[in-house]
């Protein structure tokens, strides 16, 4: 018995290299049938690699396979670890070439823009991939970098290799205006902005390309006719803040409310409800500058009245717009106003209570005296 014991566990341990093999080799075999078989489960190929890398972590290939079914996946962090990781191992390998195209796109989407940007130059360099398809990207990283200059460098690039792209891509037209404009002269950011916007009419930042280029008016124009065709509610917002603006500059708060009030009774519904939000806002924006005569308040009020439910009119312009119209003798306006007010509290509802007192109609007076009176003057 004590001869058979260390001889079964001589088997045993003999056996275990010959099963890991056996579990490698089933592994590999597996992944084979999915590569055979087409359409693979990036799930199950993730499983095997790791199981595999378990064993082998130098192994490229399989850092290359887990890696880009990471990637599909949408693990990037995970994924970039394993492409990364492959780089270093073997940098001449054709799998190191596919992992230095896929760093690019895998760094914009967790946000490492100038890791994106040294991953793309490192491309063109080592001439690893098109530049046709490189540097469009490239131009887009450099601008959300805030880097005019080498938005202005990769456009001309790229258009020296295809001008139609360069010049016909409303995009890369764009963020070169936007290039231009931000480097000056003055005169040459106007022309750059008027340039793009003669040649894309229809491009959603027409708009903010006339305005930056000094023609508020035909921007104005621009809006509205966004305002009035658009469907998309981010489009409607950007185009509604820029008509706000616009409107301030040319005809202040109050002309921008008139105007809000306007695209309100225009029956849009995707335009009326952020309308009658940024009408709120102006309002409550007016009643904290304590500068809006009554009679001004008085007309607000019932524009916002007139625009329909949705709007809520500040308290403090209520109050005034009461008190225009009890000085002008229509208490019976006024007090529907101040029966409104005397719930909201300080400083309103004290002015409110004491405006519904004074329109409050004097008792008449009954009786053979009120008989009396009403008679008119006694004759001699």
């Amino acid at each position: 018995m004590r001869i058979l014991l260390p001889l079964a566990l001589l088997l045993v341990s003999a056996s275990l290299p010959a099963a890991r093999a056996a579990g490698e080799a089933t592994a590999r075999e597996r992944l084979a049938v999915l590569d055979r078989g087409g359409g693979a489960s990036e799930v199950e190929i993730v499983r095997l690699a790791s199981e595999l890398l378990a064993r082998s972590p130098d192994d490229t290939t399989l850092l290359w396979r887990r890696g880009d079914a990471l990637r599909r996946l949408g693990q990037d962090e995970r994924a970039l670890a394993d492409l990364q990781r492959l780089i270093q191992l073997a940098p001449a390998s054709p799998y190191a070439v596919r992992a230095r195209r896929a760093l690019p796109a895998l760094f914009l989407r967790v946000g490492l823009d100038r890791e994106a940007a040294q991953a793309d130059e490192e491309l063109l360099a080592q001439q690893l991939a098109d530049p046709a398809a490189v540097l469009p990207r490239l131009a887009q990283t450099y601008s959300r970098l805030g880097q005019a200059r080498e938005v202005r460098a990769t456009i001309e690039r790229l258009r020296a290799i295809d001008r139609e792209r360069a010049t016909g891509d409303c995009d890369l037209a764009w963020l070169e205006a936007d290039a231009i404009a931000r480097l000056g002269p003055r005169p040459e950011a106007a022309a750059a902005m008027l340039a793009f916007a003669t040649r894309f009419p229809n491009d959603r930042r027409r708009a903010e390309a006339l305005e930056r280029a000094g023609r508020s008016p035909e921007a104005g124009d621009d809006v509205r006719t966004v305002l009035a065709t658009s469907s998309d509610p981010g489009t409607i917002e950007r185009a509604l803040s820029r008509h706000v603006e616009i409107e301030q500059e040319q005809r202040g708060t109050e002309g921008a409310i008139v105007a809000l009030a306007g695209l309100v009774n225009e029956v849009r519904p995707a335009v009326a409800g952020p309308a009658k939000r940024r009408m709120t806002e102006l309002l409550e924006g007016l009643a904290a500058s304590h500068t809006v005569a009554p009679e001004r308040a008085a007309f607000l009020v019932e524009l916002a009245g007139r625009a329909g439910p949705g709007i809520e009119v500040p308290p403090a312009l209520r109050l005034a717009a009461a008190q225009l119209w009890e000085g002008v003798g229509d208490c019976g306006r006024a007090s529907r106003v101040y029966r409104s007010l005397v719930s909201e509290g300080p400083p309103v509802e004290l002015e409110a209570g004491r405006g519904l007192e004074r329109c409050r109609p004097r008792a008449q007076p009954s009786g053979p005296a009120a008989e009396r009176g009403s008679g008119g003057a006694s004759s001699p």
